[in-house]
């Protein structure tokens, strides 16, 4: 996947779940959805490396949604249906 595709998607992703959800926006929580998008991109970039296009395409909503997902509903408490809609939505 074009990293710079990868960055806009993943950081304007990042500001409309914060928007959607109605948690309390923190420094911590910036600092931590920070850290989570690092993460993900430098998984996506191993993934890079060594799978197919096609399959990473596949994979994207378990490599960039379903960690932003957890993140909200394990760390933020926010309700599972609230934190599917506002990463999915």
């Amino acid at each position: 996947m074009d990293a710079f595709y990868y960055i806009i998607v993943t950081v304007f992703g990042n500001i409309a779940t914060a928007l959607f959800t109605k948690e309390k926006k923190s420094v911590k929580t910036i600092v931590h959805l920070i850290l989570l998008f690092a993460l993900c991109g430098i998984e996506n970039l191993i993934l890079q490396q060594r799978l197919s296009t096609d399959l990473i395409y596949m994979l994207y909503p378990f490599t960039v949604h379903l960690p932003l997902i957890l993140y909200y509903i394990l760390v933020l408490k926010t309700p599972v249906c609230q934190a599917i809609f506002a990463v999915t939505g």
